[in-house]
């Protein structure tokens, strides 16, 4: 059986997740934005070129924003609190004639499959943005490119780069794919991809996503960004979903009760009398 829930990284999507019993280390947001002067075709320090940086965001953190406008534009979001607890990834960036931006947002969100047969899910993925060069500029030097992964095991250590994450530091752990897809051309263009993977239950996995945007004398538009669907997401809980617990009832409540009950009592044996 196959199932698809949808998840957007940039929209709100699907029917909320419940929260797991069990922790997962690992979730967390990020956003970084760096902008530059002195850019021809590329940016360094080599031509006399200075850089300002913007980094926001932690492990356990759901929510991390970054903007950065010294020489250019550069704005990156990254959330975990949509109705699905996936990442919700924006980034924009747009620059003058010899300035340039980049700007990033990364998320890692973990799940446990609770549901008791082994189950079929994709995980459908669309960029979605624009992309363009000013009329001195190169469209060779804008872009933006998305990365998605799906990695299977639990206590995943956070580090808020998606190469060295998936790479490096998720060595114990199972990846069932990594993609990369680019837009590096368009105006509300579009380009994705799926990943298909198989969990038993009490599996535990991350969704771990990153978007880039880069812009040298022209601009690189994701605010709407990358998209991710999971069609059905029965069975999935998220590690940073709140738990709903029982509301605990008021002492004065049950003290109030006790008094009703009292008096109820001593009504009764007045009218016996």
């Amino acid at each position: 059986m196959k199932a698809t829930t949808a998840l957007l990284l940039g929209l709100a999507a699907s029917s909320p997740l419940t929260s797991q019993s069990a922790i997962i280390s690992g979730y967390g947001a990020y956003a970084s934005t760096s902008t530059a002067s002195n850019c021809s075709s590329g940016c360094s320090t080599a031509n006399g070129g200075d850089f300002q940086y913007n980094r926001a965001g932690v492990e356990f953190g759901t929510i991390a924003s970054s903007t950065e406008t010294s020489y250019a534009t550069a704005n990156a979001y990254s959330s975990l609190t949509g109705s699905t607890y996936l990442p919700e990834l924006r980034v924009e960036t747009i620059a003058d004639a010899g300035r340039g931006g980049v700007a990033t947002a990364f998320g890692v969100q973990g799940y446990t499959y609770t549901g008791s047969d082994p189950f079929m899910f994709t995980l459908d993925y669309n960029l979605h943005g624009s992309v363009g060069a000013n009329p001195t500029g190169s469209i060779n030097n804008n872009g933006l490119r998305a990365d998605v992964a799906i990695l299977i095991g639990n206590n995943l250590e956070w580090y808020p780069s998606f190469a060295t994450l998936v790479y490096e530091v998720a060595y114990n752990l199972d990846a069932v794919a990594v993609d990369s897809v680019f837009l590096s051309d368009g105006i509300d263009a579009n380009t994705g991809g799926s990943i298909s993977f198989q969990l038993n239950s009490g599996d535990e996995f991350y969704v771990v996503g990153s978007v880039g945007a880069r812009s040298v004398d022209g601009f690189a538009d994701g605010w709407n960004t990358l998209s991710l669907n999971f069609q059905d997401d029965t069975g999935l809980a998220a590690v940073s979903a709140v738990p709903v617990s029982a509301v605990p009832v008021p002492a004065a409540v049950w003290l109030l009760a006790s008094g009703m009950i009292g008096l109820t009592a001593v009504a009764r044996r007045k009218t016996k009398v």
